[in-house]
């Protein structure tokens, strides 16, 4: 490898493949993937890739044990259209954490992947840090993890009124913040 990464992020496989078809790329996948050991790399769950949804997602993580992910759950709440707070979504959100390389801390909605502020959206707001607290459960034993509060401009973003280095800056320091009382209560 030219570059030197530490993560590669993938969005692969397509929504409108069949299970089959995804199962295909995700044998080819892993099979580049483990030849390049010195660095990480995790298929991301988003809207039209064949990690779309959290059912499917839980298929394929049964399915392949060395599938990585990059969690990038408000994908899966526009999708489903809702807030994926049944028990069971409980179960299959910690199936996935402990496969989780680089999470997309990102808020948004049953409508919106993205929304403008997250504080205003306290339930999802709760509802994501519930699950990206359950990834670092998960990792605990990792020495790093990495994060991004990934939030876009318009269209992307619900409006072109928002300044989206803010917004991007201050979801860091957020998660910074949530990270270290999460830390602090498992020491």
């Amino acid at each position: 490898m030219e570059y030197k990464p530490i993560h590669i992020n993938i969005q692969g496989g397509q929504d409108s493949w069949s299970i089959e078809e995804n199962e295909q790329f995700f044998e080819k996948a892993l099979e580049v993937q483990a030849k390049y050991p010195q660095v990480t790399s995790s298929h991301e769950t988003h809207r039209t890739r064949a990690l779309y949804n959290p059912f499917t997602t839980a298929h394929f993580v049964k399915r392949f044990p060395t599938l990585r992910l990059t969690a990038d759950y408000s994908h899966f709440i526009l999708v489903c259209e809702r807030l994926l707070q049944h028990p069971t979504d409980d179960e299959r959100f910690r199936l996935f954490a402990s496969r989780v390389d680089h999470l997309h801390a990102r808020v948004g909605t049953a409508q919106h992947a993205q929304i403008s502020d997250p504080l205003e959206a306290k339930e999802e707001c709760g509802q994501m840090q519930k699950w990206w607290e359950m990834i670092w459960d998960a990792q605990n034993n990792r020495t790093w993890i990495t994060v991004t509060p990934e939030y876009g401009p318009a269209p992307y973003a619900m409006t072109n009124e928002i300044n989206v280095w803010d917004l991007t800056n201050r979801e860091m320091e957020r998660q910074k913040e949530n990270y270290q009382k999460w830390s602090n209560n498992i020491h």
